[in-house]
């Protein structure tokens, strides 16, 4: 498993939580708003303490339990929220400065100084994957449809190349053809041999 959670408690609504999350497989939570599901995805990814239980990643029997967001990506989990305008877009700023932001090291040359044309390439090659409609690269996501802000957070990990990926509600909101992009996305990436969770409070969609 790439990802194993054992006897997880958290804040009351998880109590003693076992899943395997595998490379290659989408496994999808049901659950409607407010039975712990997207509270699940806050535990493993480090935005909610876990009181009790552990995780275990790949084959190394270390048990862990991240501490912050930043230890999880550190370790190459990804998190794609239910609230992508409050927790997962800058609003205010640039669709690039919102699909780079988790990556920026990668662009960093001499000196530290960042490579724009490498940057914005990077970008411009999942605008055209994702098929982002906007104007251009520098337009602020604000200005985006719905589901056009969903890409751009989509973007954001798949730029960060994380091997594990929790999609809350990936595609609430969106219109029909969007959802459709987005689950060809999803079978693209675990035949990339990534572990995709998702949780969603649509039977069918699941």
């Amino acid at each position: 498993a790439a990802l194993k959670i054992r006897d997880v408690c958290a804040g009351g609504l998880l109590q003693n939580i076992d899943l395997d999350i595998y490379a290659g497989e989408v496994l999808g939570i049901a659950g409607l708003i407010g039975s712990g599901r997207t509270e699940l995805l806050r535990a493993i990814f480090g935005a909610d303490k876990i009181d009790s239980g552990y995780l275990n990643l790949g084959d190394d029997e270390t048990k862990v339990a991240f501490s912050s967001p930043q230890e999880a990506v550190e370790h190459g989990v990804g998190l794609i929220p239910e609230d992508r305008v409050r927790e997962g877009l800058l609003l205010t700023e640039s669709i690039n400065n919102n699909v780079t932001i988790n990556s920026i090291q990668k662009f960093g040359g001499r000196y530290g100084i960042i490579d724009k044309d490498q940057e914005h390439s990077a970008t411009e090659s999942y605008r055209e994957v994702l098929s982002i409609d906007c104007i251009d690269i520098g337009q602020s996501v604000a200005e985006l449809s719905g589901g056009n802000q969903q890409k751009v957070v989509i973007a954001r990990w798949l730029l960060k190349d994380c091997g594990i990926l929790l999609f809350d509600e990936p595609t609430r909101g969106i219109d029909i053809q969007t959802r459709e992009a987005i689950y060809e996305l999803l079978y693209r990436l675990t035949a990339a041999g990534k572990a995709i969770v998702v949780v969603s409070s649509e039977t069918r969609e699941l």
